[in-house]
């Protein structure tokens, strides 16, 4: 995520539709969340966005999504990179 203006943070589910700043699996440290196969675990799914705003803010959201990290160095080349983001309301 990157923010324009204002204080933002993003929080992540896989389980929750509505995810909160009570209810997440992961919020974004650095403006940077990160999902890895590392332990095993399934990656894919639906995976459930909400920006909380500290204050009123403006920001971006660009997933990327790196099958193998060699990949790193042709961001962007593969169309399985890109990922469709749908804007829902609570």
């Amino acid at each position: 995520m990157t923010p324009i203006q204002g204080d933002v943070q993003l929080f992540v589910t896989r389980t929750n539709l509505y995810p909160s700043i009570d209810k997440f699996d992961k919020k974004s440290e650095g403006n940077v969340v990160r999902y890895n196969g590392m332990d095993g675990s399934d990656l894919n799914g639906t995976y459930y966005m909400a920006v909380y705003g500290y204050t009123s803010g403006v920001y971006m959201i660009t997933p990327l999504v790196v099958r193998d990290w060699h990949e790193m160095r042709d961001s962007g080349k593969f169309g399985w990179q890109y990922v469709q983001l749908s804007e829902a309301d609570q």
